[in-house]
């Protein structure tokens, strides 16, 4: 067994993605409008293109974005960083996922969800994006660059 490298796997992030009724999507809107980070990133009247983002709630691991493009209709994906909802002391540690941190994800996140009215819990959302990630974590600091040059190497 190699002690020169440890390699953590795990998930780093993940979105969810629910669609809106007009309604829903109006008091997401108008409660998100009033907090701190809402931002246009999109609005296009001729191409019926939206895009809104949130990161009001940052802090706590979870970004929000409200969009529509063309017929398709409104839609909200939450981005998650199950590390940060968590409250882990590694904010960058890797989500390994067992069902009673999935249920503390769950709570916390919809608890959070609800202060801007979104209908549903996330356990009812469509997981439409998993970044499943690897650290490596090297012992000696001169590894690093060795592994970078071999990397470099075969690409």
């Amino acid at each position: 067994m190699n002690t020169d490298v440890k390699i953590q796997q795990g998930i780093d992030t993940y979105c969810l993605f629910t669609p809106l009724t007009y309604k829903s999507k109006e008091a997401i809107f108008n409660a998100l409008k009033k907090l701190p980070g809402f931002r246009t990133l999109e609005s296009n009247y001729y191409l019926d293109r939206y895009h809104y983002a949130s990161n009001c709630f940052e802090e706590n691991g979870i970004k929000l974005d409200i969009q529509s493009y063309s017929a398709v209709g409104w839609s909200l994906k939450v981005r998650l960083k199950p590390s940060i909802v968590l409250k882990a002391k590694n904010p960058w540690a890797l989500y390994r996922p067992t069902r009673k941190n999935y249920k503390m994800i769950v709570d916390k996140t919809d608890a959070i969800l609800e202060k801007v009215e979104v209908p549903c819990s996330i356990n009812e959302m469509s997981i439409c994006r998993l970044d499943v990630t690897k650290n490596l974590i090297f012992d000696k600091k001169e590894l690093v660059q060795i592994y970078l040059r071999q990397h470099r190497a075969m690409a």
